[in-house]
Order: structure tokens, then sequence, then C-alpha cells
């Protein structure tokens, strides 16, 4: 009885609210990365920002948009790419795919794996491996590997770091490329307006 009371006591004792966690992506319009990407003796680089936002229950739906400019031709025009992600504190799924495709799932893990199979029956696996430090030109982060493999497209790793998303990308195979973030400027918080 008293094992019981002492339970249903714990139970009902309140919890104390601890900071809450943190999405995996930049989730703040106007947040930019630039990212410089190195496919043979081609460099370009990639300015990423976060054009849109709407969060619920946790779950934030952005849209990030994307211009390269290759910077071995000279200062040509950048050609634009629209992503779309649905970010939380565990799960980045890209939703450009249908089903949207998770990419990174920190509830996976390390030597586990799942499975995303297109509508064209394509099967990619992606398989977690033990967190480490990354250093790139933007720093030095703890990141988590997630190694992509798709049949007959070969294999990318991904190295993600929590709160700020893909540090490193190694494409192995045809189109060999190595990506890395050179930078990131967080953008501002909108202005709440006060209720009068």
């Amino acid at each position: 009885m008293f094992l019981t009371a002492l339970i249903a006591a714990s139970l009902a004792a309140p919890v104390p609210k601890d900071k809450p966690a943190e999405p995996l992506m930049p989730v703040t319009v106007g947040t930019k990365r630039v990212l410089e990407i190195t496919r043979g003796t081609f460099v370009s680089e990639m300015v990423e920002e976060v054009t849109k936002v709407a969060e619920k229950d946790g779950v934030y739906t952005i849209a990030v948009s994307s211009a390269a400019v290759m910077r071995t031709l000279g200062a040509k025009p950048p050609f634009p790419f629209l992503f779309e992600y649905a970010v939380s504190a565990t799960t980045v799924a890209d939703t450009r795919f249908d089903p949207p495709r998770t990419i990174f799932d920190t509830t996976v893990k390390a030597g586990e794996s799942w499975k995303y199979e297109s509508k064209g029956k394509v099967v990619t696996t992606f398989t977690v491996s033990k967190e480490e430090e990354v250093e790139v030109p933007a720093g030095k982060f703890k990141a988590i590997p997630v190694i992509e493999e798709t049949e007959k497209l070969g294999k990318i790793t991904r190295w993600y770091a929590p709160g700020v998303g893909m540090v490193k990308e190694d494409k192995e195979g045809f189109g060999k490329s190595v990506t890395v973030l050179k930078s990131i400027t967080p953008g501002k918080e909108a202005k709440k307006e006060e209720k009068k």
C-alpha cells in the first residue's frame, strides 16, 4: 500500500520543465548557410536561405531556397533550387518526396538503419554511424554521420549537427563530390506585436 501511494505521489508531482529540444535544422526565416562544393577541379558555392516557416505541434515546415554559383567560371547568375523539409527535435524529412523521405533521425542508434521505398520501387537505405567531430570552414561540430545508399546510384555520407543541419557531404561513385559548410548566419526572429 505504501509503495502504491509513493508511486501515485511521484506521478502527481510536477515535472520540472527543461529547455525544449532544439529543431535539427535552422527554423528562423532569413538564416543563411554557405556551402562549398568540390567536384574534381571545379569548385562552386551554394547559398541556402530559409524563406518560409510554419510550426505545428513541434514540427516545423520550412522552405529553403538555394542558389549555386560556379566560382571557377566567374560570377555567373545563380540558378535557384527550392527544398522543403519537415523538421522536429528528432527528425528531418524531405517533403518533396511522396511519401516524405526521412533523411536524419536521432532516435535511430549508431549501427541501425531505416529504408525508404519510392513509388518507383527504388529502395534507399539510411544507416547511422557514431557521432564524431567534424571540422569544416564554418568550425568544428559534433556531427552524426548518416550513410545513404540507393540501388545502382552509389553511396552518400552526410554529417548532421543538431541545430545546424548538414555540415559535410561526401558523394562516392558517379558524380563524386565533397560539400562542406563555409558559414552560417542566423536569421532574426520576427518581432512579436504586443497586445493593447
